[in-house]
């Protein structure tokens, strides 16, 4: 089934520093419709979580940017947002691969490698959420990785098939918008319950560090507002959030 509204328009970059960067200052000036996909063949400086780059081989990958009106969440319902446009890449994924997971809180992995990244970047004003770019990176054809990212993967490498960008990002418009509907419909709790079934680590211990100490601890869940709650070998819960904490490999 076709998408009805995400990725009905695109607006095709050969070469950009950044689509949430361009798709921000669009929002400046142009009344875009919701939907609206800018796609970049090449990305020289793809915005990644924590200040890192997004490292993309010119016409390997998907690289894009989709343009949202939530106004209908409150603006500390927002992480709803990352929940279900993970979940929109990890069903893309499911077609093709096995153990796909969402690595809290925009990363998604095969096994224990990254194969794509997500960045959200919302505008706010009295609560409410004005509009919403998200910018998605996935590996697809990729096969060699020259940045310092220590577990890069692409659909290539697991499955050696090679795959059409515009088709690929096309069924992953459906996806995504699935998924938004659903939230559009107030299905939190299904879309929790989904979400915490693909987390990676979930009810797990693991090893994170926070504030220069390294710990073991368990995912017990995600609080409404996002953060990551986390339970010691004490049982003591703490919630934390991306900036407080990360995981080590």
């Amino acid at each position: 089934m076709k998408a009805l509204f995400i990725g009905k328009t695109k607006i095709k970059l050969e070469s950009v520093n950044s689509s949430n960067n361009y798709a921000l200052k669009l929002l400046k000036n142009t009344k875009l419709h919701e939907g609206t996909i800018i796609w970049a063949i090449e990305q020289k400086k793809g915005k990644g979580q924590r200040g890192k780059y997004w490292e993309s081989e010119k016409g390997k990958n998907l690289t894009f940017s989709i343009i949202f009106f939530p106004e209908f969440l409150k603006a500390e319902e927002q992480f709803y947002l990352s929940k279900v446009i993970s979940l929109g890449v990890t069903d893309f994924l499911k077609n093709h691969v096995e153990n796909v997971s969402i690595k809290w809180a925009n990363d998604i992995y095969v096994n224990n490698k990254k194969i794509a990244g997500i960045l959200i970047e919302n505008s706010i004003k009295k609560e409410k959420i004005v509009h919403t770019v998200a910018g998605i990176g996935l590996n697809l054809n990729q096969t060699k990785f020259i940045s310092n990212a220590t577990n890069p993967i692409s659909l290539k490498l697991l499955t050696k098939n090679q795959y059409d960008l515009e088709k690929s990002l096309n069924l992953l418009c459906n996806y995504i918008e699935k998924r938004y509907i659903d939230l559009q419909l107030n299905h939190f709790e299904q879309i929790d319950k989904d979400y915490l079934e693909i987390l990676y680590h979930y009810n797990e211990y693991h090893s994170y560090s926070s504030k220069g100490k390294t710990f073991k601890a368990k995912i017990k869940g995600i609080a409404k507002t996002g953060e990551l709650i986390l339970q010691n070998k004490k049982g003591e819960e703490k919630k934390y959030t991306f900036e407080e904490i990360s995981f080590v490999n």
